[in-house]
């Protein structure tokens, strides 16, 4: 592994991830965290992300064959942005990306009626539903997304530790445009190290878990739900509650389930905005010192 920090000579603590510039690094962007983050890049960040999935359903559910073709074509075009060495990769930094597939799936996605009913309303709330999408995916959308905004920030952390402007290449980055809506190529001069252009992102950013994971939520919002719904009061007076293995048993499908529950439950409570709290809440940023250990420790393979 060859950290930024020893090409550098970083000082500890430096405002961005540091990471291994050979290899894909087990972490990833997370939407929660960009929201809870402090400082201007976070707050452009999480503007532009809401923009982007909010324009994305409003395409997705326009009568027009003409929108909903260019929402798909959005998706479909979208690359998974190397640059960043964050995420899986089968060798190096070089990943799937998106492609028709991928991009197809979440174009579905986003006409389900949990976008409809605006429970589904951020790209970090597709993890608690969608089968398939995980914190990898979630990272790569995010950190396409955020493009234009992650080089700012690596032109600022140039000018604040200059030894990162040692060496740089001018290449065009695919970044997204929020006035036209759409992608394009700009140029842009970055650090070039391990072989590629470098995208710093800030460490605030960065989780090695979706904050809002479907197991939490499946744990104690839509089962709990259920649980609350069944107990009852005997004559005698004894509270009468179900066990919660036996909801679970009832409905082991954690994704599907999460769906169902959160949309009959919509009208009384809406149980992602109750769990979006709570993680907002309990958001603690990475640390540089546990940053070091989950890049050195690995993940298993995402499912």
């Amino acid at each position: 592994m060859t950290f930024l920090s020893n090409i550098y000579a970083l000082p500890p603590n430096v405002p961005f991830l540091d990471v291994d510039v050979d290899n894909d690094n087990l972490l990833f962007a997370d939407g929660s965290a960009i929201r809870n983050a402090a400082g201007p890049y976070g707050v452009r960040a999480q503007a532009q992300l809401t923009g982007f999935f909010t324009g994305l359903i409003q395409l997705r559910q326009s009568p027009s064959l003409a929108d909903r073709t260019r929402g798909l074509s959005i998706l479909q075009r979208m690359s998974e942005p190397g640059e960043t060495r964050l995420g899986y990769s089968a060798k190096g930094t070089n990943g799937k990306g998106f492609g028709n597939g991928l991009g197809s799936v979440l174009w579905t996605a986003l006409g389900n009626r949990l976008c409809q009913e605006q429970a589904l309303t951020r790209i970090e709330h597709l993890p608690l539903f969608l089968d398939g999408v995980d914190r990898d995916l979630m990272s790569d959308m995010i950190t396409r997304v955020a493009m234009d905004i992650l080089v700012d920030f690596t032109h600022d952390m140039m000018r604040q530790y200059p030894a990162l402007a040692a060496t740089t290449t001018t290449q065009n980055l695919m970044v997204w445009d929020p006035q036209k809506f759409d992608w394009v190529s700009k140029s842009c001069q970055l650090p070039f190290v391990g072989g590629k252009q470098l995208v710093l992102i800030p460490r605030s950013w960065v989780t090695w878990q979706p904050l809002m994971h479907p197991n939490p939520f499946y744990n104690r919002y839509t089962t709990q739900a259920v649980q609350d719904e069944q107990t009852s009061i005997t004559l005698d007076g004894k509270i009468d509650k179900p066990y919660k293995w036996q909801i679970k048993a009832d409905h082991p499908k954690i994704k599907q389930f999460n769906s169902e529950r959160t949309l009959k439950d919509m009208s009384v409570s809406n149980h992602v905005q109750e769990y979006q709290q709570e993680v907002d809440q309990a958001y603690v940023p990475l640390d540089a010192d546990e940053a070091r250990s989950r890049i050195l420790k690995g993940l298993p393979k995402a499912s």
